[in-house]
């Protein structure tokens, strides 16, 4: 059929390209190898280099075809090591999470803007919180298997569910470059959530601590709106207070008191690393707070700390910006919602008027009133700052 075609062609003076009608070689080699791409992933004996071009071809030719077929895509325990090419791993992410419509997956610019990153980091999370029963050794060994090949390209973990009985020093021990994880801990299936299933168990508090104590990358610890409390609390910060890169800690939404706020503040009296501290939410109060600036006065590299919807009263306002006098390192601090009235908006001023390393303070929802907040606009030194004080409807003041 290609002799008929190629004869008739130039008896009619057509143009004639035998490489369309006569694959080459190659194209011919390529086709097969991504066809029978689980066999060659490594492309063992094609330099990255010399025969980049070859390799390319290679990979794209393997997942059109995977694409053609409506197979799955290609296991990461072969491809995480062999393939480098982005546009394998863009195309890899839109065949397998595209249709169910998982933005944030492939937005890229909370991976690293690496398409392999997205990849593999939603593999392992998917792969992890799919876990039916973590004692099982099969489940145990495949989940270390995994973390052991793509280790190189996991950065960041956003575990919506964590498994009942996970042990999560795997997760450390396994991905040494893990800098931002984020935990939820409930029992069963998301949608079948009760108020009694949802939340931190002690064993699992306990085994994030020992998880973290041993962590030498990790930057980020998300634990938001897991009900920890005092008791939970003690275990976490076991683990916490001897970490020695940890920049960020969210504890928003849960139920830390003034014991937890106490041990907080024993913690931050020793370190010199943490710069965001997010303890929004909480059930801290007057003695609480008083723990918390007590420890300010001596910590020098906190910059953000997050007190919204906590349980300060006037009092508690009142000396807790005293103390903060004798900060020099922090920059923000929101106590907006509380219960801060007349002495603590005295003590705010005096703050202002005096000096302060603070650039931004976050006050709205609390129990001002209009005399309260004349004496605050009242210490801001700059008339923008006075300004934007009255556009935010007296919640932000900016120095």
């Amino acid at each position: 059929m290609m002799l008929k075609n190629m004869v008739h062609r130039k008896l009619q003076n057509e143009k004639y390209d035998e490489r369309k009608e006569f694959p080459t070689l190659e194209s011919i080699a390529t086709t097969e190898v991504g066809r029978h791409f689980e066999k060659f992933a490594t492309l063992e004996g094609l330099d990255e280099r010399l025969h980049a071009g070859i390799r390319k071809k290679i990979i794209e030719n393997a997942i059109e075809l995977t694409i053609k077929e409506g197979a799955d895509i290609h296991s990461v325990n072969t491809t995480a090591r062999s393939i480098h090419l982005e546009e394998y791993w863009k195309k890899a992410c839109e065949y397998r999470w595209s249709k169910e419509h998982r933005a944030k997956t492939l937005a890229i610019e909370n991976n690293g803007l690496s398409w392999k990153v997205a990849y593999l980091e939603r593999h392992v999370t998917e792969l992890i919180e799919k876990i039916a029963n973590f004692e099982e050794f099969y489940q145990k060994k495949e989940v270390i298997h995994t973390l052991h090949i793509v280790s190189s390209w996991i950065f960041s973990l956003d575990l919506a569910v964590v498994p009942q009985n996970f042990d999560l020093r795997i997760v450390f021990e396994n991905l040494p470059l893990l800098r931002e994880v984020t935990l939820k801990y409930s029992e069963g299936p998301m949608t079948e959530k009760r108020r009694d299933s949802v939340g931190m168990k002690l064993a699992e508090a306990a085994n994030l601590g020992e998880s973290v104590k041993n962590s030498y990358s990790l930057v980020q610890l998300n634990v938001s709106g897991n009900e920890i409390d005092d008791d939970l609390f003690k275990f976490i910060m076991a683990g916490v207070a001897c970490n020695i890169s940890l920049l960020e800690l969210n504890l928003s939404h849960n139920r830390v008191g003034d014991h937890g706020a106490k041990r907080l503040a024993k913690f931050l009296i020793r370190n010199e690393i943490l710069v965001v501290l997010n303890l929004t939410n909480n059930c801290i109060g007057y003695d609480g707070s008083r723990y918390l600036s007590q420890a300010l006065k001596i910590n020098k590299t906190l910059e953000e700390l997050h007190l919204k919807l906590n349980k300060f009263d006037d009092k508690a306002g009142s000396k807790f910006f005293k103390d903060l006098s004798l900060n020099t390192g922090l920059l923000m601090v929101d106590l907006s919602a509380n219960s801060l009235g007349h002495l603590s908006a005295r003590k705010i001023a005096e703050l202002i008027q005096t000096g302060t390393g603070l650039r931004q303070i976050l006050l709205g929802s609390n129990d001002f009133s209009h005399d309260s907040l004349v004496i605050i606009k009242g210490s801001i030194p700059e008339p923008r700052g006075c300004e934007h004080f009255e556009a935010s409807k007296f919640s932000e003041i900016r120095l």
